[in-house]
């Protein structure tokens, strides 16, 4: 459920994005383990990204996108979950270019 929590955070429909805000809220802040939480699953949540980045629907796929850049941002920049990301990386990358077209 990881994955799709993190994607939908993202999504247009602002009832998805608000449920999922709240449920990360009520899951997350009180142990304050979130972002270790999505860096120890790094592998699922890139796999997901990726093929929510090839979806047939365009909201979809802009969500993966912001999502990817959040990742990016928050997990590959951080000095002790970097390198549960950077195996991930290039497929990443891949995928950016791909949805460039």
């Amino acid at each position: 459920l990881l994955p799709r929590m993190c994607l939908n955070r993202f999504y247009l429909a602002q009832g998805v994005k608000l449920y999922s805000h709240d449920t990360w809220k009520i899951i997350f802040e009180r142990k304050g383990n979130g972002l270790q939480m999505v860096a120890k699953n790094a592998a699922s949540i890139c796999r997901y990204y990726v093929k929510m980045c090839d979806a047939d629907n365009h909201v979809v796929r802009e969500a993966a996108c912001q999502a990817v850049a959040e990742l990016a941002q928050k997990i590959g920049t951080h000095e002790e979950y970097a390198e549960l990301l950077a195996p991930f990386v290039p497929m990443l990358l891949q995928v950016r270019k791909s949805t460039k077209k």
